[in-house]
C-alpha cells in the first residue's frame, strides 16, 4: 500500500505516518525497514528502493518524508522529471509487499503532480489538519486522564494558548508535565512557570504597551519573560523586528492599501496588520525610527559590557515615551 499524508504542521504529518507504519510494522529491522529524509535523499535513491526486492523479510516499509516536490508550491527541476514519472509509474503498479509512506509537509498537494495523482488511483491520500482550539484542549484532558491527572480547564487552555499550534512543542509540554504533575491538579499556575510563552506575541504585545505608553505593563511583560530566562539581546532584536514591521505598514497604509493587501504583501496575518494600523493612528513615523534609535543603542551598551543587561533594558523601556 502507498500512504501520502500532508499537513501544514511537520511534527503532525510526520506523527500521523508513523502511527499508521507502527500499526503494519510493529518490529522494525534494517531488514524491513528504510528510511528517507527527500531534503538530502534524490528521487533516483528512492525510485531505486521501492524497485529493489527485500532479500531479507517478505515485507518491507519505506518511510520517506519532507517529499517537498508533491507540495502544490513545490518545482520538480527538468533533471528530475524522468525521476518523479519514474515514481509515479511506480505508485501505478505498486509492489504488494512494499509499504511505501510519503510525508509532505504543505498545507496542499498538487493534484497535477503525476506522482499525487497515481496514488490517488491505487493508494491514499490523507489529509491532516490542524486541530482546533477545543479540539486541542480536549486532547490535554485526555492525554492527563489517562496518566492519572487532573488539569483546570483554564490551565489547558493556557497551556494550547501558549503552544500556539506548534504540535511537537505541544507534545513536548505535555510530557513535561506529566513528569512534574505527580498526583497533584495541575493549575494556571503550574502552566505559567513550566510552559513558555509564544516569544513572538510577548513582543508585540510589548510594542503595543510602549505605543500606548503603557510603560507599567511593559515592565511587566519584560518580567514575565525574565521568569524564562529570555535573553536581552535576543528581545531587542525582535522588538526592533516589531517596529521594523510596523514602519513597513506606515508606508504601505500611506499609498492607500487595505489590511488584506498589506498582509499578502509582508506575508503577515491580517490581524496583525489590522492591530498595527491601528497603532500608527496614534504615533509618528519619526517615533518608530527614534525607538529603533533606542533599540540600537541599549544593545550596543549591553555588548560593550558598558551597563548591566537588564538595567539597559528596563532604563530602555522606562525613558520610551512616544
Amino acid at each position: 500500500m502507498i500512504y501520502l499524508f500532508y499537513s501544514q504542521d511537520a511534527e503532525m504529518a510526520r506523527t500521523q505516518g508513523q502511527k499508521f507504519l507502527r500499526k503494519a510494522f510493529p518490529t522494525r529491522s534494517e531488514g524491513n525497514y528504510i528510511s528517507f529524509n527527500m531534503a538530502d535523499t534524490s528521487l533516483r535513491e528512492l525510485v531505486d528502493e521501492c524497485n529493489a526486492i527485500s532479500l531479507m523479510s517478505e515485507k518491507k516499509a519505506i518511510f520517506a518524508e519532507n517529499c517537498a516536490f508533491l507540495a502544490k508550491a513545490g518545482k520538480a527541476n527538468k533533471n528530475k522529471d524522468k525521476d518523479i514519472l519514474a515514481l509515479a509509474e511506480y505508485c501505478s503498479y505498486p509492489n504488494p509487499d512494499i509499504d511505501l509512506f510519503l510525508i509532505v509537509y504543505a498545507k496542499e498537494i498538487d493534484l497535477k503532480n503525476p506522482v499525487v495523482d497515481a496514488i490517488s488511483k491505487h493508494g491514499q491520500i490523507k489529509e491532516i489538519p490542524i486541530p482546533k482550539k477545543e479540539e486541542w484542549v480536549e486532547q490535554v484532558k485526555r492525554y492527563m486522564n489517562k496518566r492519572g491527572h487532573e488539569i483546570e480547564f483554564t490551565a489547558a487552555e493556557m497551556l494550547v494558548d501558549r503552544v500556539d499550534g506548534d504540535y511537537g512543542r505541544f507534545i513536548q509540554e505535555l510530557a513535561k508535565l506529566d513528569a512534574y504533575a505527580e498526583n497533584e491538579v495541575i493549575t494556571t499556575k503550574d502552566i505559567a512557570i513550566l510552559v513558555t510563552p509564544k516569544l513572538e506575541e510577548d513582543t508585540f504585545t510589548l510594542s503595543n504597551a510602549l505605543i500606548s505608553n503603557n510603560i507599567q505593563e511593559a515592565i511587566s511583560v519584560y518580567q514575565d519573560l525574565k521568569v524564562h530566562s529570555n535573553d536581552e539581546i535576543r528581545l531587542i532584536n525582535m522588538l526592533a523586528s516589531q517596529f521594523r514591521f510596523l514602519d513597513q505598514v506606515y508606508q504601505l497604509a500611506s499609498i492607500g492599501m487595505n489590511k488584506f493587501d498589506i498582509a499578502k504583501e509582508l506575508g503577515a496575518s491580517p490581524y496583525r496588520v489590522e492591530i498595527s494600523m491601528k497603532n500608527i493612528r496614534s504615533i509618528k513615523r519619526s517615533s518608530i525610527v527614534k525607538i529603533l534609535e533606542r533599540l540600537y543603542r541599549c544593545e550596543k551598551s549591553i555588548l560593550s559590557g558598558e551597563v548591566n543587561a537588564s538595567f539597559a533594558f528596563t532604563r530602555f523601556l522606562a525613558e520610551t515615551t512616544l
